[in-house]
């Protein structure tokens, strides 16, 4: 009785190990279908959200992907059924690839893949296992797919899952196919196949598919046709769109390249058919791209070009494949194609050339191939023997180094292989079953084989529980090595951050020091009254350039909160008048009204850093007159109740009577990059950043930024800073100190002087010579430095940091150490472009004395030698001029001079000028609107009355801009309204009387 149970227990566990079926991947359809199956049923929900995920992502539009990802992780949130973390970085991926950053989501692809990997997770045919291919492909990295795939194939052979090497196998082959090598691609084709076909069944087929496709692109079309009708044969339990679009595309390939265009349109039509539900947009652009060139052929080129422009659309608006007929430079290889066709050969070259930098770009050699010969044809149809000859030798060098094996009567290596595995299979197979016969037989020696089937199991435990530890101790011991890397990895970046903002800055600033510098040195120049306009109007530019430069870094300054605030006397009149002076002609642009006021019990003088505070309100200003299509924009600075003992509280505002911003958007305006529509960003224009630089300012000063608007209605920025009391003494010698310091303290003074660019030679040496008398040595390196210094002897040097040859850093480190003690000492000023703390601080390690920022000042550069030879400063009383007579105007005065006396800073020879300038134009002003008038010529009332914009705003004839901008928008856009020659009349009496106004100019003795 005893033995007859264990002879039973013993078939038991016969049976049950003989009929353990292999992982079996689930068809994409099966997938689709058990998810609409699992609407209700929360846990088979989630299954079926992660099939879809693996199996399918790769066919569906971007947003779907995120859309499933989105409801997997806020399901799996409830059941906590997976590991959310990969899911989470597929999530990520899937929003960089959106927002065009391929490489970042590559990454974070690749560690969704490694986090799945630990779990040994069965990736099937469209997994992200093989297809972070193209991402490969895309961003050029051929490479490091190589690297990546023989990687995971190590450890899928070490560690498993077996099933995974699939998919490395079919990475790898497209790998050696890009390289032109069809022996290595094919090799690992047939090893991907005969993996696929013991647990995929949709993986065989598409795998038998490729093959056909990639025998056709070799030129083989016979094995191609029977490789695809066996991914015919395999598929048909499961019929797959997909797989049937791929084939049909591929037999269009082979009739066309037979010279049968017929069955190859009807192949393309089929196709097509199939693509409406296969969703595959990339196998679309590849039909596309054979219909063009049989349209080419049959000399149909409307037809050609107009599915030109249908695939050109496919290509931009997703992310194709380089190989095949539908990646970019195939779309400039067709539109080459029609050009030629078209007998344009200036065009088709371009193309081509196009074409051909793209496929050495990404590294595909059958493409290369096939580019060269067209452009050694072309080149020799055009007349270039020399061009034509160039590539033709491109092409035999890259042929060269080449293997091919393009012999269509001979069975290839590896298919020979292939047939020796499938027999020694075949022959393992019946062995087996001969294996499982004899055991049946040896069912009377069940309890000896139980005995020993125990000491197996337990000697197949043990080691199974010490392959695991090792498992667990290689796996501790890569996660230290991947820590360590992502550290290394982290520190590096935040070096190369580093190092591009100094370059950034140095590149960008160096030449900005020659405009800046040489328009200074022409205003010392004394140049002519209408010079004068336009050299104050490019320093004043320069200005803002070089604030938009350092608006730049101020943001990645910012957020690495490294940025440092200034604690300087200033007056908030000044500050607002400057803004306002800056602003006017770009609010005067668009007819708004541009105003500000300081509330006259704001204590007008603080200390605090104007820069950063007029950087604000610039950017908040800027903002509301882009966003303003009529009304005015008001800047307010205003007291608010008492803040801290000692401090002077001031709320500041700027108010705009714009397009606002609805309710649901205020939370949002100042992300970066953000607006309130993307609708504002094609109107507007603008990247989103000012406001959230503007934030940033004013958290930083100890601020609270607010925001009020309502639709249609205008917009209300709004902040309160507190700011110690400022010296009215302390900040007029601040600004003695920057107008009007005297260079003549520098007067017998021998200097060198050291810098690559002339520019920069031109512009300090001439600066120094016209504010003192010195002598001047210049260099072009560190090198020519150290030969002058040893030679002569110097006051002083001025080195800049970046130069050829040797550095100014390098050249400073070998003077302090082998010059004679009583020379080391000698200042050496460093003139660098970075405003980087790092990079001042390499100056001073290097033992430079000081520095002085490009772009200079006169001020900047004489007071930084004076601070480095320790000579006391002086400055020149300011010579006002002659008091301009002050003229109040009338109660209902048509104009007032204070802003002309503003701009042009109390010269009363300039003001002068402008007067005449309008007094002389005037009148021929009312003669071309009376002129107009008198034939009904709207068009030429809004050019004359446009072309005096400018004039309106010198001359503050306020009610004169007003009505002119109104009457100007009435004769734009309804020529014939009645009211246009009562609003002219009105307008020549306010022009007419600002003459009578400022006639008395014409009497005024010249300064």
């Amino acid at each position: 009785m005893k033995s007859k149970l264990l002879l039973l227990i013993f078939m038991m566990v016969v049976t049950v190990a003989f009929s353990h079926d292999p992982y079996q991947e689930p068809s994409l359809n099966e997938v689709i279908l058990r998810a609409k199956k699992a609407r209700g049923v929360d846990q088979e929900r989630l299954r079926a959200l992660v099939a879809l995920v693996n199996s399918g992502h790769d066919l569906f539009p971007p947003d779907s992907t995120i859309a499933l990802l989105q409801e997997l992780l806020e399901l799996n949130g409830r059941l906590r059924s997976v590991d959310p973390q990969p899911y989470r970085y597929l999530l990520s991926g899937q929003e960089l690839l959106q927002r065009n950053h391929p490489d970042s989501a590559l990454q974070l692809f690749i560690l969704a893949i490694d986090e799945l990997d630990k779990k040994q997770y069965i990736f099937g045919f469209h997994s992200y296992l093989t297809s972070v291919a193209a991402l490969f492909d895309r961003v050029g990295g051929l490479q490091r797919k190589l690297n990546f795939y023989r990687s995971k194939l190590v450890d899928y052979t070490l560690t498993g899952p077996a099933l995974n090497m699939a998919g490395c196998f079919h990475g790898l082959a497209g790998c050696f196919s890009m390289q032109g090598d069809y022996d290595q691609a094919f090799t690992y084709y047939f090893k991907a196949l005969e993996v696929y076909k013991t647990f995929s069944p949709s993986g065989y087929a598409e795998e038998l598919s490729v093959i056909g496709y990639n025998y056709a692109k070799w030129g083989n079309f016979r094995r191609a046709s029977m490789y695809l009708k066996l991914a015919d044969s395999a598929g048909r339990e499961a019929p797959d769109p997909i797989r049937s679009q791929f084939c049909y595309m591929t037999r269009a390939l082979i009739s066309k390249e037979e010279g049968n265009p017929a069955d190859a349109m009807n192949y393309v039509d089929s196709a097509l058919r199939h693509g409406i539900r296969s969703f595959r947009i990339d196998y679309a652009a590849i039909l596309y791209a054979i219909s063009i060139e049989l349209r080419l052929q049959m000399n149909d080129q409307p037809g050609a070009f107009t599915l030109l422009l249908k695939m050109k659309r496919l290509c931009d608006s997703v992310d194709l494949p380089v190989e095949g007929g539908n990646g970019r430079m195939e779309v400039d290889y067709l539109f080459y194609k029609y050009y030629l066709a078209r007998k344009e050969l200036k065009m088709a070259g371009q193309y081509l050339l196009k074409a051909y930098d793209e496929a050495v770009l990404v590294g595909s050699a059958p493409l290369q191939q096939k580019y060269l010969v067209e452009l050694f044809n072309l080149y020799r149809i055009t007349g270039n023997p020399d061009r034509s000859v160039y590539f033709a030798a491109a092409y035999f060098h890259l042929n060269d180094s080449l293997m091919k094996y393009r012999n269509e009567n001979n069975i290839s290596r590896f298919e020979r292989e292939d047939t020796e595995r499938r027999k020694e299979a075949a022959i393992a197979d019946l062995r087996q079953k001969k294996e499982r016969q004899r055991m049946y037989f040896l069912a009377g020696g069940a309890l000896l084989f139980l005995v020993t089937l125990g000491m197996v199991l337990r000697i197949w435990y043990i080691r199974r529980t010490k392959k695991q530890l090792e498992e667990k101790n290689k796996l501790i011991a890569a996660e230290k090595e991947l820590a360590e890397q992502m550290r290394l990895k982290a520190e590096k970046s935040e070096r190369f951050k580093q190092q591009f903002l100094a370059n950034m800055s140095h590149e960008i600033r160096t030449p900005m020091n020659a405009v800046v510098g040489m328009t200074n040195l022409l205003i010392d120049k004394n140049p002519r009254e209408d010079q004068m306009t336009y050299l104050n109007g490019i320093r004043q530019s320069s200005a803002i350039l070089l604030h938009l430069i350092n608006d730049i870094l101020d943001l990645a300054k910012i957020e690495a909160g490294k940025i440092e605030l200034e604690t300087i006397d200033f007056s908030l009149h000044d500050l607002l008048d400057q803004i306002l002076q800056t602003m006017r002609y770009k609010a005067a642009e668009k007819g708004l009204e541009l105003s500000g006021n300081v509330h006259p019990d704001v204590n007008g003088i603080v200390m605090g850093d104007p820069v950063r505070l007029n950087q604000i309100l610039i950017n908040l200003t800027g903002n509301a007159i882009k966003f303003t299509e009529c009304g005015n924009v008001t800047i307010s600075v205003m007291p608010v109740p008492p803040g801290p003992e000692g401090m002077i509280p001031v709320r500041f505002s700027v108010a705009d009577t714009g397009i606002g911003i609805p309710a649901d958007k205020l939370k949002t305006v100042f992300e970066e990059f953000s607006q309130a529509s993307s609708s504002d960003t094609r109107r507007f224009g603008g990247t989103g950043l000012g406001l959230t630089i503007s934030k940033n300012l004013v958290t930083l000063m100890g601020g609270v930024i607010r925001v009020e608007s309502q639709s249609g209605k205008g917009t209300t920025f709004s902040f309160d800073l507190c700011f110690p009391p400022g010296s009215p003494e302390k900040l007029q010698e601040r600004k003695n100190s920057e107008e009007n310091i005297d260079g003549t303290i520098l007067n017998g003074l021998t200097l060198l002087l050291a810098d690559d660019q002339e520019y920069n030679l031109i512009v300090a040496g001439d600066t120094l010579r016209s504010k003192a008398d010195v002598n001047i040595t210049t260099a072009m390196n560190g090198r020519e430095v150290i030969e002058l210094v040893l030679n002569n002897q110097y006051d002083a040097i001025l080195m800049d940091v970046q130069m050829p040859v040797m550095d100014g850093l390098e050249a400073t480190r070998y003077l302090r150490e082998n010059l004679p003690p009583q020379r080391r000492e000698i200042p050496i000023i460093a003139l660098t472009a970075s405003v980087l703390k790092s990079e001042l601080d390499r100056c001073r390690e290097a033992g430079m004395n000081s520095f002085i920022p490009k772009p200079f000042t006169p001020s900047q550069l004489i007071g930084g030698i004076a601070e480095a030879l320790r000579i006391p400063l002086r400055y020149k009383s300011k010579d006002t001029g002659p008091l301009i007579p002050e003229i109040a105007p009338a109660e209902h005065a048509a104009t007032n001079l204070d802003y002309l006396e503003k701009f042009c800073e109390g010269n009363r020879d300039q003001m002068r000028k402008y007067i005449m300038m309008f007094l002389d134009s005037a009148p021929r002003l009312i003669t071309q609107i009376h002129d107009a008038l008198a034939k009904g010529d709207a068009a030429e009332i809004a050019t004359q009355v446009h072309g005096f914009k400018t004039r309106w705003v010198m001359m503050g004839m306020e009610e004169a801009k007003t009505l002119a901008s109104g009457l100007e928008q009435r004769c734009r856009q309804d020529p014939g309204a009645t009211e246009i020659s009562k609003e002219a009349e009105h307008l020549i009496r306010l022009v007419e009387k600002a003459i009578g106004e400022l006639n008395e100019w014409r009497v005024m003795p010249s300064v």
